[in-house]
């Protein structure tokens, strides 16, 4: 709106002010290395430290050992394993990480966080965070990464919460390749342990197979080593079955 001042008209539009959307990830780390984790020894006062800088002269240091977010490891750069940390800090999870069956298995990691970092160079209170800092956001984005990366090292899906609902595509009229008996057929769940499971995975990679049946890649993997066990049992049983050297059958 125009204004006068002393006669003249001060015609400066009015500011508007900026509206921030509601941010979920605040920050995030990519590919830190496993090695470079200053760990420290158990017990109070000696807790170490999980540091990252804003820039690459790393100049003002931020403490990251209570993060909360999404994080996943690799072996190398490969993705294995997916994960969350809501009541408990990013680095005890990682340290945890160091205990447990992935021990041996992860060398770097990448974190997706829900606290700020303040001009102080440390993290949001977490009273001070939005409403979309909840353990509902955050164990939905774990299981969202979790479905689209599918890490062979995560055994478990993960868990949707309410109301969420998978929904399956419409297969339409079966085709008429695919009448049982055929090798283009897709086994029934009570098939698995027949011959039409092996034809059938037969070119199909272990992520097509899993969602195909609407199961975790670590199901097919469960799935293939029973197949093999069960062709190996069946060949030590047609070695003692059969006739020796000589004998007619």
């Amino acid at each position: 709106t125009a204004a006068t001042t002393g006669g003249s008209w001060n015609c400066r539009p009015r500011q508007r002010r900026s509206v921030m959307a509601p941010v979920v990830i605040a920050n995030f780390g990519l590919h830190w290395r496993k090695d470079l984790i200053q760990w420290g020894s158990r017990g109070p006062g000696s807790g170490g430290e999980l540091l990252g800088t804003a820039t690459r002269k790393g100049q003002r240091h931020v403490d990251f050992r209570w993060q909360r977010g999404i994080y996943a490891l690799y072996s190398d750069f490969e993705l294995i394993y997916i994960g969350l940390t809501r009541d408990q800090g990013l680095f005890d999870r990682l340290r945890q990480h160091r205990d447990d069956h992935l021990s041996e298995r992860w060398s770097r990691f990448s974190w997706f966080g829900t606290r700020a970092v303040t001009r102080a160079n440390q993290l949001a209170p977490i009273g001070n965070l939005s409403s979309f800092e909840s353990k509902a956001v955050i164990a939905t984005l774990e299981a969202v990464c979790i479905a689209v990366a599918e890490p062979r090292l995560n055994l478990k899906r993960g868990a949707w919460p309410r109301p969420f609902k998978q929904f399956y595509q419409f297969e339409g009229p079966k085709d008429e390749t695919e009448q049982p008996g055929s090798t283009n057929a897709r086994p029934r769940r009570g098939e698995w342990h027949t011959d039409g499971w092996k034809m059938w995975c037969d070119g199909r990679t272990q992520v097509e197979i899993a969602r195909e049946f609407g199961v975790s890649t670590g199901a097919v993997i469960s799935m293939n080593r029973k197949m093999r066990n069960s062709g190996h049992r069946d060949e030590e049983r047609g070695r003692k079955t059969r006739p020796p050297r000589g004998s007619s059958a």
